[in-house]
């Protein structure tokens, strides 16, 4: 009875304490499905080809503090995504490859908060980003910025393991950081993703646009 009680006791304590490894400030941590911030359960390290990939970021400060007194109403988050590539010779260093990089405008609710939810690959019906004004990428030409490009960027990747590194700044300084392994034999499988997830957020846009209020009132031409 007692060895059961020391191993329950000793199990909890495991879990708390990757409870609080997992929110340790400038940390990013990964998972298939979408994290609850509170309390990040499923945290993964390791993603197969065509896999949905999510992540969110810890900060020491909120976003506010981390950005400084110009962030009054908005500040810009940087996210970038690196290849860690090894070296040719064992006397050199690994070298990080940038993949692909957005800017994420933060406002409202989210600048006070100490932590950013980041839909890297995201499912296209269960996504943060492109669903509230308080974070909003940017629209280049036909495709949104963020995880469409994220995504379409994957979709490049030739069949090899790859060591992916991402980096959030914040005034230029990095404020976060994780990292994760993808495997597999064909990454092209991204791209259809990548265009699913670019049609879901314009139909969210489409959603929350309202048409205006006429301006007067004209009975014959009504």
């Amino acid at each position: 009875m007692k060895r059961n009680i020391l191993f329950i006791s000793l199990v909890i304590l495991f879990s708390v304490s990757m409870h609080a490894v997992a929110q340790k400030g400038g940390e990013i941590v990964f998972s298939k499905s979408l994290i609850n911030p509170s309390s990040p359960n499923g945290l993964i390290t390791e993603f197969q080809a065509g896999d949905n990939i999510y992540s969110v970021a810890y900060f020491d400060k909120t976003i506010k503090q981390l950005a400084g007194p110009r962030a009054k109403k908005s500040t810009i988050m940087e996210i970038f995504i690196y290849e860690l590539k090894q070296p040719l010779y064992d006397y050199q260093q690994p070298s990080e490859k940038q993949l692909e990089t957005s800017s994420l405008t933060v406002s409202g609710a989210a600048l006070e908060k100490n932590y950013l939810s980041l839909d890297i690959i995201p499912e296209p019906n269960n996504m943060t980003a492109y669903v509230t004004s308080d974070l909003v990428y940017k629209k280049f030409g036909p495709k949104y910025d963020g995880p469409v490009k994220f995504a379409e960027r994957f979709a490049k990747l030739d069949p090899v393991d790859h060591e992916i590194i991402v980096k959030v700044k914040s005034n230029y300084s990095v404020v976060a950081e994780g990292k994760f392994i993808i495997k597999g034999d064909d990454f092209t499988v991204y791209q259809n993703i990548s265009t699913a997830i670019n049609e879901a957020a314009s139909n969210i846009k489409t959603q929350k646009t309202v048409m205006p209020e006429s301006v007067r009132s004209d009975k014959k031409l009504e």
